[in-house]
């Protein structure tokens, strides 16, 4: 898979998975640095009263200082949330390549669309292509296990590798409520392009078990069957004149920091 390293360096230094990752593993390394400067200051200053034994301290300061930070950094990569965001991260970049190599197309990794019925102000896309002929939205997930996909319900269950049954939210719902606002956003710049909508399963271990028909088409690893959906999807509109892509790209990029200036602050209960 040959992908476009410097776009998808770009998008991964803008993602907001990989600055919370960032922050998560920064924080772990300033906990550990802390740490270590209380322990080496305490061994130092006790050497200090005893100077026979100051390599001893010297050495034991070097031990205490790579151990803090050890401990700190691989605590913290065992967490719940450190794991759920490094598993959503490689989720998105692996999408990323995959929608890279789509002849034409040019892929917009979480763009933030302004929705005044949203308790945070706006709604977030985490891919946007676009194509030579259309639009399309891909919602990603990277939950692995036996996926129950049905329409209607507000989540649904997901039977883990390990046997436990836990529950996610309904990405169809959530890449249908995208491409609404998606249409109302672009119909207000008189912009009415086709937009599809689907939905991504990029954990190799995910399973869907249809409930019934989706609206959006469900896609899972490898998702060459995405790529070739799009690829067949764009022959069809063939007769369609060309979107001009600068122009939306523009657009999407004006979209994203709009929905940032109208950004609603999120009161913790």
């Amino acid at each position: 898979m040959r992908v476009n390293r410097s776009a998808f360096a770009t998008a991964m230094a803008e993602n907001n998975l990989a600055k919370e990752l960032f922050n998560l593993r920064w924080n772990a390394m300033r906990s550990g640095l802390i740490v270590s400067a209380c322990g080496s200051a305490a061994l130092l200053g006790w050497a200090a009263f005893e100077p026979g034994l100051f390599e001893e301290a010297l050495f034991a300061s070097a031990v205490w200082t790579g151990m803090s930070l050890l401990g700190h950094t691989t605590g913290t990569s065992r967490r719940g949330r450190y794991r759920k965001v490094a598993s959503g991260l490689e989720g998105e970049a692996f999408v990323f390549q995959v929608l890279s190599t789509i002849p034409g197309a040019i892929v917009r990794n979480q763009v933030l669309l302004p929705n005044t019925h949203s308790r945070t102000g706006h709604t977030e896309a985490d891919f946007i292509l676009i194509g030579k002929k259309a639009l399309y939205l891909v919602e990603t997930k990277n939950n692995a296990g036996t996926i129950i996909a049905s329409e209607k319900e507000e989540r649904w269950p997901v039977r883990t590798p390990t046997g436990k049954v836990v529950d996610m939210r309904n990405p169809v719902r959530q890449v249908n409520i995208q491409a609404k606002v998606l249409r109302e956003r672009l119909a207000e710049k008189g912009l009415t392009p086709t937009i599809q909508p689907t939905v991504g399963f990029s954990n190799r271990r995910a399973a869907i078990k249809h409930k019934g028909k989706t609206s959006a088409p469900i896609f899972t690893y490898p998702l060459d069957s995405l790529k070739q959906r799009v690829m067949a999807y764009e022959s069809r509109l063939a007769h369609k004149p060309d979107l001009d892509q600068e122009l939306f790209q523009q657009v999407l990029t004006d979209l994203h920091a709009e929905a940032l200036r109208v950004a609603k602050p999120i009161e913790e209960s």
